[in-house]
């Protein structure tokens, strides 16, 4: 169902576009980085995952990948089709991070190939441990991302309002920055860099943390959900 999607196709095609466009222009990287006269590898990672390109073409990208599985399992007859509430719910939480690890790799993926054109690949060698470490957060950022998505869109009955919440979530970390009101970090979970290494512990387990919690609330708000169907059927 995934690879066959038009929007996964779509998808891929917009990122490796944006991604195209610094093949031309490499300077154009230092737009969406921190700090000042970024080095390339930075500049290179930062053009999928700093706050801009995150917030602005990467998490709503993201948010149209999620919709043929999201769609899939909002289907009332595919609910019933698993039988057991776990069983269905179980099969969503493992699409979920299947769905994460295949749109972070892609990601991870078209910033090896520029750095590849640009000869830039042992600098990746060379920060393997932050790239790595960067890669799994990302990962899991992601999949809380989809979860909170899902759990938003069953409490309103509405997509757009499940997306619009797990997007304030996330751009709340940028306009507490601009305004001076107290971070939660959610934001930094997918905008990792160099220097957050000495909270990457503490931000992973928070993260983890926050996938479990809305994992066992989906799972609630499931059994809720079928008992109101079940009752409007009789």
């Amino acid at each position: 169902m995934r690879f066959h999607a038009k929007e996964t196709k779509i998808i891929a095609i917009l990122l490796l576009l944006y991604s195209v466009i610094a093949y031309f222009n490499p300077n154009i990287l230092a737009l969406t980085a921190w700090g000042e006269n970024p080095r390339f590898y930075l500049a290179n990672y930062a053009g999928f995952f700093f706050w801009f390109a995150t917030l602005f073409i990467v998490l709503p990208l993201y948010s149209v990948y999620l919709q043929p599985n999201f769609n899939y399992f909002q289907n009332i007859n595919v609910f019933y089709r698993y039988g057991r509430l776990k069983k269905y719910w179980h099969t969503r939480l493992r699409i979920t991070l299947l769905e994460s690890v295949l749109f972070v790799s892609y990601l991870y993926l078209l910033i090896l190939l520029r750095a590849g054109y640009f000869h830039q690949i042992s600098r990746y060698i060379d920060n393997i441990n932050f790239f790595l470490k960067s890669y799994l957060l990302q990962i899991l950022a992601f999949c809380l991302f989809a979860l909170l998505y899902t759990f938003f869109t069953d409490i309103f009955n509405k997509s757009i309002l499940g997306f619009a919440c797990a997007y304030f979530i996330f751009v709340y970390d940028y306009i507490a920055v601009n305004t001076g009101l107290p971070k939660i970090n959610m934001l930094c979970a997918i905008s990792f860099r160099p220097e957050d290494l000495p909270i990457y512990w503490p931000l992973f387990i928070m993260i983890a943390a926050l996938i479990i919690l809305f994992a066992v609330l989906g799972m609630a708000l499931l059994k809720r959900r079928d008992n109101y169907w079940k009752a409007d059927l009789k």
